[in-house]
């Protein structure tokens, strides 16, 4: 059984379906940030656009993936 508390060591896709236990020593804080500043940077119908590419074939979709390095995380 792992610790709770240690960030190395948590499953998140399982204990933190409630949300995040470990608060601000959370491994993934920078992708959940990255996450956030692209939904409300992006458009409602880019947004819908990607969810649609979601049941398309890889080959029907426009859309390109998206490069977290690129992002401007401080705006």
């Amino acid at each position: 059984m792992s610790d709770m508390t240690d960030p190395q060591s948590i499953d998140c896709k399982t204990a933190c379906t409630q949300g995040c236990v470990l608060g601000d020593r959370c491994p993934n804080q920078e992708f959940a940030q990255a996450a956030m500043q692209f939904i409300l940077n992006t458009p409602l119908d880019q947004l819908n656009e990607i969810a649609a590419a979601r049941f398309t074939r890889p080959y029907e979709s426009k859309l390109q993936p998206i490069d977290l390095d690129s992002m401007d995380l401080d705006q």
